[in-house]
């Protein structure tokens, strides 16, 4: 018989959305896998052995290797921890936000179609990043067809490492209906992925026409 309480309550355990929990690392069907044959935290996996978690059905050596480097990774003192990806919180009107999970080594441009994905918006027209949240200010990266001299660079060029943890910038798309979309970073994380996440939605989205 399953105890289907017991297995929520796992579940649920390990899907905390604490930064350190090695499941936010892992797919979630590979999570439920590991946890469903008990190991639930991040001391059950330390105490595995390889061959241990091989013996769960659907475990492969990829998914072993990726828990073998976060768990070296989260071993480490916290200042000499790399994180790799950012949390954005991109709201657009009060009470309507998306938190999406980013590469740091991705562009301002890339970031510009993930806000639109994001809320469902067709990217076609033009846009903007001002970095000290005034809009049409000269703190802005434009893409590289509306570069100007006065600008911070190129939003197809420059990666989101340069952004920080905290900081807040203003994102404006098409300049005609003057969208204004206002970006916070949350933190970073390590992720083995260089996909774009939609961590969280809320609200529903304004229709874009």
């Amino acid at each position: 018989m399953v105890d289907f309480k017991e297995m929520e309550e796992k579940l649920a355990l390990a899907a905390g959305r604490s930064a350190e929990h090695i499941y936010k690392y892992l797919p979630i069907d590979k999570a439920r896998l590991l946890i469903l044959a008990d190991f639930v935290t991040e001391e059950d996996l330390r105490k595995a052995s390889r061959k241990d978690l091989l013996a769960v059905r659907g475990i492969g050596p990829k998914t072993v290797d990726t828990i073998e480097m976060v768990l070296d990774h989260l071993a480490l003192p916290e200042a000499e921890r790399v994180s790799n990806q950012w949390i954005i919180r991109i709201t657009v009107e009060k009470g309507i936000y998306r938190e999406i999970q980013i590469p740091k080594m991705q562009s301002f441009a890339e970031l510009a179609d993930a806000i639109l994905w994001a809320f469902d918006f067709d990217n076609d027209h033009a846009h903007a990043f001002f970095m000290d949240g005034v809009p049409w200010s000269d703190q802005v990266y434009y893409p590289g067809y509306l570069e100007e001299e006065r600008s911070l660079g190129n939003s197809e060029e420059v990666t989101l490492d340069k952004l920080s943890s905290g900081q807040r910038f203003l994102f404006v798309f098409d300049f005609g209906e003057e969208w204004h979309f206002y970006c916070q970073v949350i933190r970073d994380c390590l992720w083995m992925s260089r996909d774009i996440f939609l961590c969280e939605s809320v609200g529903e989205a304004p229709a874009q026409y």
